[in-house]
């Protein structure tokens, strides 16, 4: 989709008028886009473009709109001389239009003209400021989130390089501060993630000092750089207690309640009573794994402040010849059974097979992976595991001697030695 600055405008203005604001604020927000903003700017040599309409870079927006809020910067002068700091509302409104129109076209916009920088798929925007990774185990969640971060922190849609090479960056961000990382879990708490009481013993006194969990502490240094992009990974997402783990920060991460925006949210912390706001440049990735909890389960907070993004598994990356056997196959007809006996959510990811070379790796992913993740899904439901698996005898049923009385139910054992057969991986895609 090509897009030129005119059709940029009227957009933003069909936009604007189906929120119902009135016809003299959709006026004085054009306005201020087209020729106050831009005239003021160009008088101090800081754009060439004769109108914000021209711009295709967000992050020039961003930085416009950043700047407006700040006591030490001629744009701030020009934010009070005009009056209720209209270009800065109009700057808001603006990035809230792009956010809406690049993720409604999924990213596939170009500009037919640009003075300033030019865009090959999406601005940096459409990487939304909340996200979620979420599907089957196996399925490269928590892998993406160095290529997802990598997104965010070098503003490019497809960061270069193999993964090895992404790795080193994101390790290097990691230790420059810019990258968080935490594992959410039932123990888990507020006092870990945002701040909390600890105690300190000095001569022989014991006293409290408030100390800030990950949250608060990468907030606060994202605040004092709001030129540069921060990312905290919250792994397991769905695993904690949301509730309690956010509490009130479950508003504040919305984009529109962030510092400095229009709807803009301040609470007092309970533990430091200190002022907390979320800045607008830190953004949060969780990855979320559906086996252990339906996306239908989820928190509604949760699922209304986040983007979800699925992760299913991609049996096309596997060969479809390693040694005979044709782990694509064996992966899609595995899944299909689960989907049909299960549901989709519980299928299993291509991740475990992707360093698979030999019939013995296999074995070993088969022995440490799969059987005990089949034995979870289906508990003690041997029929359905063995449906899974087709006619493949990896469980059979166990003979009991000597007992004394009827036993109650049918047991299992699994034949483990099958595993280095490469004929039992073929019984399960091939037709009997």
């Amino acid at each position: 989709m090509t897009i030129s600055p005119g059709d940029m405008e009227q957009l933003f203005k069909q936009w604007r008028e189906g929120r119902g604001t009135g016809e003299q604020y959709e006026k004085n927000c054009i306005d201020d886009l087209k020729d106050s903003i831009p005239t003021f700017l160009r008088q101090h040599g800081e754009l060439s473009s004769q109108s914000l309409f021209e711009i295709d870079d967000e992050s020039k927006i961003q930085e416009l709109y950043d700047r407006c809020n700040q006591t030490i910067d001629p744009l701030h002068g020009f934010s009070n001389r005009t009056g209720h700091h209209r270009p800065r509302a109009a700057l808001g409104n603006y990035l809230k239009f792009l956010h809406d129109f690049f993720h409604k076209n999924g990213g596939s916009v170009q500009y037919s003209k640009s003075p300033i920088i030019g865009i090959s798929s999406k601005s940096q925007l459409t990487a939304s400021l909340n996200r979620i990774l979420f599907g089957p185990p196996g399925t490269g969640k928590t892998y993406s989130t160095v290529e997802e971060s990598l997104s965010v922190l070098e503003k490019t849609t497809t960061p270069t390089g193999s993964f090895a090479e992404q790795k080193v960056r994101f390790d290097q961000f990691r230790t420059e501060g810019r990258v968080g990382f935490v594992t959410f879990h039932q123990s888990f708490s507020y006092e870990d993630f945002v701040e909390g009481l600890r105690a300190v013993v000095e001569n022989g006194m014991i006293n409290y000092e408030v100390e800030f969990g990950i949250f608060k502490q990468i907030s606060r240094i994202a605040a004092n750089d709001p030129s540069n992009p921060y990312v905290l990974i919250i792994d397991e997402i769905n695993r904690g207690n949301i509730s309690r783990i956010f509490g009130e920060l479950i508003t504040l991460i919305e984009p529109t309640k962030r510092a400095g925006n229009s709807e803009t949210v301040e609470v007092i912390l309970p533990y430091s009573r200190e002022k907390f706001t979320v800045p607008n440049n830190l953004y949060l990735i969780g990855t979320m794994n559906t086996a252990d909890r339906s996306l239908a389960l989820m928190d509604t907070a949760l699922r209304r402040r986040f983007d979800f993004v699925e992760f299913m598994p991609q049996p096309e990356k596997l060969p479809t010849d390693m040694e005979g056997v044709n782990l694509c196959q064996l992966l899609m007809t595995m899944n299909q059974r689960i989907e049909a006996l299960y549901d989709r959510e519980h299928t299993i990811g291509h991740a475990f097979f992707m360093n698979v070379k030999t019939i013995q790796d296999l074995a070993l992913v088969f022995q440490r992976n799969i059987l005990p993740l089949l034995e979870e899904y289906f508990f003690e439901d041997w029929d359905k595991i063995s449906q899974v698996l087709g006619k493949t005898g990896i469980y059979t049923e166990k003979q009991f001697n000597n007992l004394g009385f009827p036993p109650i139910g049918k047991r299992f054992q699994r034949n483990d030695h099958l595993l280095n057969d490469k004929s039992t991986y073929r019984r399960i895609y091939e037709a009997p």
